[in-house]
């Protein structure tokens, strides 16, 4: 064989076996990474949106839950006209969940589906909210992410939390989605459902409150005659939080669908604020509330002879050239210690804040500035209490700061504000002597924090003995609410409101001996604590107590 020849026919060789190699590569090597991009081509993907997880009450009462919805999917190119929407898949990762429509508007819908073959109905699941109103500063709503937290890592299409307990466990709530196939023709056509097998979506978890559906009710009812107000109670021994009610309130489903932009205007533009969780986000002056705290500090530094008489109260207080006006014109003569709490002399704690000063007041109220100006971890809507020091009142008034302030702050006034969450706190540290579990939302949840108050035995022992006498006692402020068989301890109050009535208010817990519950009643523009506050309180403890069985004889 000439060279020439020999040359065609090893290059003839050559060619036949990289031929055969680049075959063998294509059909066996890589046979699966070449189906799968041939089936790419013509398979198409839906994503199933997870149901979010559901928010239940500490008995097991759903609060936050979902049921399904449809959305009508168009798997080919055809472009319809028909009076409901309908999406494409890829539109589908862009959709909120609150778009698709409930499945008592759809019956009628189905009939014109029969000659639009390439629409697909799909459930998809919808936010509902069983309790309504009465839970809604509690459980929050959801709504469409946001660019904001897109790019913080949501994804588009599934509900995020916007508020309460929706938005502070949105993770744990939010679920992993799914994914269902369709099979198309080179025109976009569908072809077959399910080429391959569906992966389901992942439902969020379940969530388990400490809250009493049925305590949030009673408390619901108590509160028709009156407009705006906050309730909390709290069991004392373990932090977990019963009720956290807060009045007006609003409809979390309107602002999980179509009318939500409408419903959310006219919610922000309310006078009444009802989108404003007053119960960890009202600030109030505490009005007397306040005493007991005074009391126990100024009792437990001896700054104060609880069986002294130092002032005799004929109504009036001067100071200065002011006159300082008591609750009670008629006045409370001479009172010791545990009587200017259960009668709630305001003189005498006028008289007991003047003695001490300005400076040494601020300093001696230093643990309850502690305790006050922070969150508890609650709610993301919390707000920390204002309890002011010296630096505060320099930087607010510079060189007008003037020593009679001192006496507003005796009393709970002035510069004071605090949440009704807080003020439970404090119910709830006089009647633990000074060692209450951080309080929380969520049943059973381990207890991470201990909130402490520190003051002697014997001062916990006077200012408890000074509380119970303000509902047990003779001339106490609520001797009004007692309950029979029932023996509880509280402090009522009336806060000064620049823009109309006085606010009501109360705290109280119970049993006074061996306590269970805590309780703080704000009612704004309600007038004396002891005429609206208080009532209501003695009705939920009641109630509580016909609920979980508490009791203690009427005499001791």
């Amino acid at each position: 064989m000439k060279a020439r020849n020999r040359w065609v026919f090893f290059t003839l060789m050559l060619a036949w076996g990289a031929a055969w190699v680049l075959a063998f590569q294509k059909q066996v090597l890589r046979e699966s990474a070449y189906r799968a991009s041939s089936l790419s081509n013509i398979i198409r993907k839906i994503p199933l949106l997870p149901p979010r997880g559901r928010i239940l009450d500490r008995h097991g009462r759903v609060l936050a839950g979902y049921q399904a919805g449809i959305l009508f999917i168009s798997l080919g190119s055809r472009i319809h006209n028909l009076p409901f929407p309908v999406y494409t898949p890829t539109q589908i990762r862009y959709i909120p969940q609150s778009r698709a429509l409930r499945l008592d508007e759809v019956p009628g819908y189905f009939e014109q589906l029969y000659h639009h073959p390439d629409i697909l109905p799909m459930l998809f699941p919808l936010r509902t909210y069983p309790a309504g109103p009465l839970t809604a500063h509690v459980v929050g709503y959801v709504g469409e992410a946001s660019r904001y937290e897109v790019e913080q890592g949501k994804r588009w299409g599934i509900l995020v939390g916007k508020s309460a307990l929706e938005r502070a466990l949105d993770d744990r709530l939010t679920g992993s989605p799914g994914t269902r196939f369709f099979l198309v023709n080179a025109a976009g056509e569908l072809q077959t459902l399910d080429p391959l097998p569906p992966r389901p979506p992942e439902p969020g978890g379940v969530v388990v409150t400490s809250l009493d559906l049925d305590l949030q009710r009673a408390v619901d009812s108590l509160f028709l005659p009156h407009e705006r107000g906050a309730v909390v109670m709290l069991d004392v021994r373990t932090g977990e939080i019963l009720v956290l009610y807060s009045r007006p309130s609003f409809d979390p489903d309107e602002l999980t669908g179509l009318r939500a932009k409408t419903a959310w205007q006219r919610l922000v533009n309310d006078p009444a604020s009802p989108l404003l969780n007053r119960a960890v986000a009202g600030l109030y002056p505490p009005g007397s509330t306040w005493k007991p705290f005074v009391a126990l500090l100024a009792l437990d530094r001896g700054w104060v002879n609880p069986a002294a008489r130092p002032v005799f109260c004929d109504g009036t207080y001067r100071f200065g050239s002011r006159v300082w006006k008591c609750w009670d014109p008629a006045g409370h003569g001479a009172l010791n210690l545990v009587e200017a709490i259960e009668q709630s002399c305001d003189v005498y704690f006028y008289d007991l804040a003047r003695k001490i000063g300005l400076r040494p007041f601020l300093e001696m109220i230093t643990p309850l500035r502690d305790l006050l100006h922070r969150t508890y971890g609650v709610l993301p809507e919390e707000k920390p209490g204002l309890v002011p020091d010296r630096a505060w009142y320099t930087r607010r008034y510079g060189r007008n700061v003037s020593e009679g302030m001192v006496l507003n702050l005796g009393i709970g006034q002035g510069e004071i504000l605090l949440t009704p969450l807080q003020m439970a706190i404090l119910a709830g540290l006089i009647a633990t002597e000074g060692r209450l579990p951080m309080p929380h939302l969520l049943r059973d949840a381990p207890v991470q924090d201990t909130l402490y108050l520190e003051a002697s035995r014997r001062a916990y022992r006077l200012v408890r003995e000074g509380m119970e006498r303000v509902v047990q006692g003779e001339h106490g402020t609520a001797s009004g609410s007692r309950i029979p068989g029932l023996i509880y301890a509280g402090k009522t109050g009336t806060a000064e409101n620049p823009h109309g009535k006085e606010h009501s208010l109360f705290i109280a817990y119970a049993p006074a001996q061996n306590p269970r519950i805590a309780v703080s009643v704000i009612v704004e523009e309600g007038g004396h604590g002891s005429e609206r506050a208080a009532p209501i309180a003695r009705a939920l403890i009641e109630r509580y107590a016909k609920l979980y069985g508490m009791g203690e004889p009427a005499t001791r």
